[in-house]
């Protein structure tokens, strides 16, 4: 019910056709699904293709149907969002992707399940992915990405959203270790994850060995564990680090290594905490960290476990008894 020019235009702008996405309305009507879909691979032609796939389907068949139907045109995928609802089918997945990779930019992959599938991990990526940019594992393994990530500037790790369990996830600290530093990472972010050392000898050495992240630029640990984020930032020299926000609990020992080692943190402006306790003895790691970290601008002080930050940190943060009169944080511009 268009004119003529119209629909050649349309039929003829193959990026118009360039996006397959199966959600939950399409769950019941998987031949409708099969048909829109092979009329969407026909008339993209060439174009890269955006491709999201909720495999929360009845029929394990049904899943096999259509990754043989995309296996050939994966190749030109640009995004991958995979919506698993266990591991039978990221298997299924990963049976028929051995095209994906030369296009890919970006890629999420979530798995509806608490149960790790290690004996068989599954990592959907098999071959080199140079263009590979973001990554989001919810409630997946780091194995899922199992292979070389030059590319990689962004990396989310983070636990379904539909989990309705206080377990946090468990991520081997030595296979993050090899992703982070073998790529160019600018944004690394954590949610309700905690890190494991299964190598006894890096946990047993006298002074951990320090790898640098040139360009890692912002820092997100989202309900972590304060060893966890420890060990992370012992590790790691973070000279771009520009931002790090962190919501762990009470526990706050975690900046005393801020406060140890600030020449890893020299372009440090931004401190963003939620949910401390800044009274009685929280306070003295927390103040003595700021005198490490004059170059700050902004510091936002989020949901603290008591209800109130309390007076005398704005006694302290105003006055400081080693600069009386003075500004503890003089560069400070913003206080949220």
């Amino acid at each position: 019910l268009v004119s003529r020019q119209w629909r050649e235009i349309a039929l003829s702008h193959s990026i118009l056709w360039s996006y397959i996405v199966l959600d939950s309305s399409w769950a019941w009507h998987i031949p409708s699904f099969m048909r829109k879909m092979r009329v969407h691979l026909q008339r993209s032609k060439e174009s890269k293709l955006y491709i999201e796939l909720d495999l929360h389907i009845n029929d394990l068949e049904d899943a096999q149907t259509i990754m043989a139907e995309l296996k050939p045109h994966l190749s030109r995928c640009y995004s991958l969002y995979v919506f698993a609802a266990d591991w039978p089918r990221a298997r299924t997945v990963r049976e028929y992707a051995s095209e994906l990779g030369p296009a890919l930019e970006s890629f999420f992959f979530s798995i509806n399940t608490t149960e790790y599938d290690m004996d068989e991990p599954v990592c959907i990526l098999s071959q080199p992915c140079p263009l590979l940019n973001y990554v989001m594992l919810e409630q997946a393994p780091l194995k899922s990405i199992n292979i070389a990530t030059p590319a990689l500037r962004q990396l989310y790790l983070v636990r379904h959203h539909q989990c309705h369990t206080s377990q946090r996830i468990a991520y081997s600290f030595k296979e993050l270790v090899a992703i982070l530093t073998n790529s160019r990472l600018k944004w690394f972010n954590m949610r309700w994850g905690f890190l494991n050392v299964d190598n006894i000898e890096d946990a047993c050495r006298a002074s951990p060995v320090v790898y640098e992240l040139p360009d890692l630029n912002g820092l997100v640990f989202n309900v972590v564990d304060s060893a966890s984020i420890s060990l992370f930032l012992d590790t790691f020299s973070l000279p771009a680090l520009e931002g790090i926000s962190v919501h762990s609990g009470d526990d706050i020992h975690w900046i005393t290594r801020v406060a140890l080692y600030p020449e890893q943190f020299p372009s440090l402006r931004l401190l963003d905490l939620r949910n401390f306790n800044f009274s009685g003895a929280g306070l003295a790691p927390f103040v003595r960290a700021l005198y490490q970290l004059p170059q700050l601008t902004g510091l936002g002080l989020a949901q603290p476990s008591t209800g109130i930050i309390g007076a005398r940190f704005f006694d302290v943060l105003a006055a400081a008894p080693e600069s009386a009169g003075e500004w503890l944080l003089p560069r400070l511009e913003a206080l949220c």
